[in-house]
C-alpha cells in the first residue's frame, strides 16, 4: 500500500468515551524494503501526530507487526507471526523493541510527555500548530521471516500506568503482554476465542478506526463533537459491518472538523 493510513483512537476501553475519536489520531506510512528471497529486511515508518486530543497524561503508542491471511471465501484475518522473535532492532527518538514482544516496539511511553510542545489539534480551549512527524526504522530477523507471508503494521494505544491494556483496531489481535481477562466486560463484546473478533462493543461501534486515505490531509472530528455528527455516513458503514458507506469519510461535516493544513 503506498500513501497515508490514518489511524483514529478513542481512550477508554473496555468503557464507552466520548466517541470524538480525536484522542489520539495519527498519519501514518510504512515502507518496507525486501532481499532476493521476497522477505522483509526493514522498514521505514513516518507517523504524523496529528491530533493529541487526550488531556490524559496516560496514553502510551505501540505497533505491532502481524501476518496477513487470506483465504478463498474467508474473511482476512491477522495473527502474531509463528516467531515472534522477528525484530532486530529498532531507530527513533524514544522507541524500544517492546520487552516481552518481539514483534512489536514501543514507540512512546508516554505520548503528551513525549510532544514537547505539547498542542491538541481538537479545536477546543487547546493549542493548535503543525503535526510533529516520528521517523522510526525497524530491522527485522530475516531468518524468522517467511518469504512471501505478507506482513502489517498495526498500531495501538495502551496505558502509561498499565501497559497490559491495550486498545486496538477491530479484529486486530492484542499483544502477548495484554491483559485478556478486560474482554467482554463493560462495553466490550470481543470473542476471541471462536472468531477472533476483538475491540468492538455491543453496539459493533470500534475503538480505533484504519482508515487507508491515501491522503494526509483527512479532516478529524473536533472535541466534544461525535464522530456520527462529523461524519453523518459513520452510522451505516458501523451497522452494515462496514459493507455500506465505505466512503463516510470523504464527508466531513463543517464546522464539526479540524483540518491540519
Amino acid at each position: 500500500y503506498i500513501g497515508f493510513k490514518t489511524v483514529l483512537f478513542d481512550e477508554g476501553w473496555p468503557y464507552l468515551n466520548d466517541f470524538d475519536f480525536n484522542d489520539l489520531v495519527i498519519k501514518t506510512s510504512i515502507s518496507y524494503h525486501f532481499n532476493k528471497e521476497n522477505k522483509p529486511v526493514d522498514a521505514s515508518i513516518a507517523i504524523v501526530m496529528s491530533a493529541l486530543g487526550t488531556r490524559n497524561k496516560n496514553i502510551g503508542l505501540g505497533l505491532q507487526f502481524l501476518e496477513l491471511n487470506q483465504q478463498p471465501n474467508s474473511p482476512i484475518s491477522y495473527t502474531q507471526p509463528e516467531n515472534k522473535n522477528i525484530l532486530t532492532a529498532v531507530y527513533g527518538p524514544t522507541a524500544i523493541i517492546d520487552p516481552n514482544n518481539k514483534n512489536a516496539i514501543v514507540i512512546s511511553d508516554n505520548i503528551i510527555v513525549n510532544t514537547q510542545p505539547y498542542y491538541t489539534n481538537d479545536d477546543w480551549i487547546g493549542v493548535s500548530r503543525t503535526p510533529d512527524t516520528l521517523h522510526l526504522k525497524v530491522k527485522f530477523n530475516t531468518e524468522q521471516m517467511i518469504a512471501g507471508k505478507i506482513v502489517i503494521g498495526d498500531f495501538f494505544i495502551f496505558q502509561t500506568d498499565n501497559r497490559s491494556i491495550e486498545t486496538h483496531v477491530v479484529d486486530r489481535p492484542p499483544t502477548a503482554t495484554a491483559d485478556q481477562s478486560f474482554f467482554n466486560t463493560q462495553a466490550d463484546q470481543s470473542d476471541k476465542a471462536n472468531t477472533h473478533h476483538y475491540y468492538t462493543s455491543k453496539e459493533n461501534t470500534p475503538w480505533a478506526i484504519e482508515m487507508l486515505t491515501g491522503r494526509v490531509d483527512f479532516a478529524h472530528p473536533s472535541k466534544q463533537y461525535l464522530i456520527n455528527k462529523a461524519y453523518p455516513n459513520f452510522d451505516l458503514w458501523v451497522e452494515s459491518n462496514s459493507i455500506k458507506a465505505n466512503d463516510w469519510y470523504l464527508y466531513p461535516v463543517e464546522p464539526y472538523v479540524f483540518w491540519n493544513r
